[in-house]
């Protein structure tokens, strides 16, 4: 597609001005560069990335212009565009992401809406993967992250933690692992 025929929208990025576009875009893992610097700086230590269920499958993504620099955040809840068009957006949270190819452009009457159940359903099926995947480490990471979640949000961890904690135990007879999630 040439940049002539592409259409940018007019939004801000931590209250700056920037143009974006929502595109259809193949996810890809993290570059090796990147792992590198990470793997240097963390021995040891698996990064879990929000996006690794999705790696070689086409999401909804916010291509952003800014500062000439380009990059891309997650839209498949709807948050990335509304994180844009809001000039106090910098407060709503984001995802970033990798991508290896756009497969299309997505017209406005189309961008998907950002509705908290789907926020909620996206990352319940992202612990849903690493829970499968790696399932020790990812219970104690999560146990740690939601130690800091609490901290910071006066005990409210939130309503996809329940969900997720409820769904694993279903998925899983391991008492070992059942321990670490209570």
């Amino acid at each position: 597609m040439e940049k002539n025929q592409q259409k940018f929208y007019n939004g801000f990025w931590l209250g700056e001005d920037c143009t974006f576009r929502v595109v259809m875009a193949k996810v890809r893992d993290t570059p090796q560069r990147i792992q590198d610097t990470w793997d240097k700086k963390h021995p040891g230590k698996l990064k879990f990335v929000w996006y690794k269920p999705f790696v070689g499958k086409i999401l909804q993504v916010v291509e952003i212009h800014h500062n000439e620099i380009i990059w891309y955040i997650n839209n498949s809840d709807g948050k990335g565009t509304k994180k844009l068009m809001d000039k106090n957006g910098g407060s709503l949270g984001h995802k970033g992401i990798y991508v290896s190819e756009i497969t299309e452009e997505v017209k406005h009457k189309d961008w998907n809406n950002h509705v908290n159940n789907r926020e909620n359903e996206l990352n319940i099926e992202i612990d849903e993967w690493w829970m499968k995947n790696e399932p020790f480490l990812y219970a104690k990471h999560k146990t740690e992250v939601e130690e800091l979640m609490k901290i910071v949000n006066g005990g409210n961890a939130g309503e996809y933690i329940q969900k997720r904690d409820k769904k694993v135990k279903e998925l899983t007879d391991d008492e070992k692992l059942k321990s670490i999630l209570n």
